[in-house]
């Protein structure tokens, strides 16, 4: 593969003590090294990919295994066979033009791919075999934690078990104030079925639907994990987190989609709809 990675070293650009974006410098074959800078959100979406790969890996049967190990292992010495090393400009002075703007997934046999666009418009195709993705994984987590310890790594790696596609917050009036979320699509499909989560607060000897949202999951309904990750989304979600002081009873249901595209709009809004009646009427029963 031309685009196939085979060397890369990472490390962080940091301003009066804080970290601002990861520097990677990538060597494809033949030679030609890629420096892009990932801010932290598309930080937080690369290794989103690299997660959800090993994942997929896992499942498969394809993953910590002697084969797999041993690929892993021959692979990890390669790189360490490619002298590569940052200068001090790309770290101290970044080139905010090589900064990532968009960052797509396209799955291959073996391997996938990272469709970047520079923020000066420049596309670049980065192919990381299956054998290099802990790889990957693992320079990134050692710069994060050298760079800002256990606290900086655990927030990158946070919430990477859920992708958030709508958010509603039920108005007094009826009506729905929604916020959808444009995700990419490989990232969507590596995860199993929608599920929405409706969200309640106390009024009295009432229970009131405040708000809810649609995310893709691959964590079952109706178990504590699944409570824990809807305190996390609302957390994470400035339309739900008004209300995550307040909240009562959070309800979880798996949705059925018939298509591996993320749900439509009007779908969406029909089920919160239905399940807002739902639970409304059992919290006012």
């Amino acid at each position: 593969m031309e685009n196939k990675a085979i060397g890369l070293i990472t490390g962080a650009i940091k301003s009066k003590g804080q970290f601002l974006a990861l520097a990677t410098k990538i060597r494809l074959n033949g030679g030609r090294d890629e420096l892009l800078y990932f801010a932290f959100p598309k930080l937080k979406g690369l290794l989103f990919t690299l997660q959800s790969k090993l994942a997929l890996m896992h499942e498969s049967g394809a993953f910590n295994t002697t084969q797999s190990n041993q690929e892993t292992d021959q692979e990890q010495a390669r790189y360490r066979q490619e002298t590569m090393a940052f200068t001090d400009a790309e770290l101290t002075a970044p080139d905010g033009k090589k900064g990532v703007n968009i960052l797509t997934t396209l799955p291959g046999n073996g391997y996938i791919t990272l469709n970047i666009e520079r923020i000066d418009g420049q596309q670049v195709n980065i192919d990381i075999s299956d054998a290099a993705i802990e790889i990957f994984t693992g320079y990134i987590l050692h710069t994060l934690k050298a760079a800002g310890g256990e606290a900086l790594m655990e927030h990158a790696i946070s919430n990477l078990d859920f992708m958030g596609l709508y958010s509603v917050e039920y108005r007094t009036n009826g009506e729905l104030d929604y916020k959808y979320f444009n995700q990419d699509p490989w990232q969507m499909n590596a995860l199993k079925h929608h599920m929405a989560i409706l969200y309640t607060v106390k009024n009295g000897s009432k229970k009131d639907v405040k708000c809810a949202a649609i995310v893709k999951t691959s964590i079952p309904s109706g178990t504590q994990e699944t409570l824990d990750m809807a305190k996390r989304v609302a957390e994470a979600n400035p339309q739900l987190a008004a209300y995550q002081h307040r909240f009562d009873t959070i309800y979880t249901h798996i949705l059925h989609n018939p298509t591996d595209q993320p749900m439509e709009l009007d779908a969406a809004l029909d089920v919160l709809s239905r399940l807002y009646l739902t639970h409304s009427a059992a919290g006012n029963a």
